[in-house]
């Protein structure tokens, strides 16, 4: 059986980044924005009307045909324009608040992932020491150096931590897949480290002068003026 790879903090987020369908989706959002402000404001179209018969002459086949356009005032022009720029500013927050959301969900389950190895880790080692007692109480009881009740006793403890082993290993594959989701990943990896080694989330993300939601918001206002 081929070995899983293992993945760092660092590495994890930048699979995020990469392929998370939200972050992918915002950024087309802005590409697309930007590729209409760089476009210009629409050009309006031409109107024609054609009148066929006697219009204003002599002849009785006389045919009038009228082209007109419509040309916007300049500050309509500039007004567009400033539309075009806040909505590219509004794409570029909500790209910013989807990379935000996604990043921190992802630390999220990385702290779970790694309190459940570590929990994991000791139930294997209580279920080690309980096997051996349990072991012993078994022999001792052949023995009868002790009773039935002791017997049943320590299996009964070892049956409820190998319940207990099984649920958090449940819970963990779960937390896995969850993260193997936002990676955009269908392989399974283990993750390396512990969560006192995870990168620190940077608070500044959290300001309420710099949230990606404030920014949104104003972005939002710019649009309605």
């Amino acid at each position: 059986m081929a070995q899983q790879p293992e993945l760092k903090a660092e590495e994890v987020i930048a699979l995020v980044r990469e392929n998370h369908p939200a972050i992918k989706a915002a950024h087309l959002a802005v590409k697309q924005q930007e590729q209409l402000l760089k476009g210009g404001p629409p050009i309006p179209k031409m109107d024609f009307s054609l009148l066929r018969g006697q219009y204003n002459s002599i002849q009785k086949r006389d045919n009038n045909i009228t082209i007109s356009q419509s040309i916007p005032f300049p500050t309509v022009i500039y007004r567009q324009k400033d539309y075009g720029k806040a909505s590219v500013q509004e794409t570029s927050m909500q790209e910013a608040l989807s990379i935000s959301q996604s990043i921190l969900e992802a630390r999220l389950l990385m702290v779970e992932i790694l309190y459940l190895k570590a929990r994991v880790n000791v139930l294997l080692q209580q279920d080690s020491l309980l096997k051996q007692t349990t072991e012993l109480t078994a022999y001792q009881y052949k023995a009868g150096e002790t009773s039935e009740l002791t017997k049943l006793s320590a299996e009964s403890q070892r049956q409820q931590l190998s319940n207990t082993a099984r649920m958090v290993q449940q819970d963990l594959a779960s937390a896995y897949y969850q993260l193997k989701l936002l990676c955009g990943i269908d392989y399974p990896f283990s993750l390396a480290g512990t969560i006192d080694m995870l990168p620190a989330f940077s608070m500044d993300n959290l300001s309420l002068d710099n949230s990606p939601e404030k920014k949104l918001s104003a972005a939002n206002v710019m649009r309605s003026v």
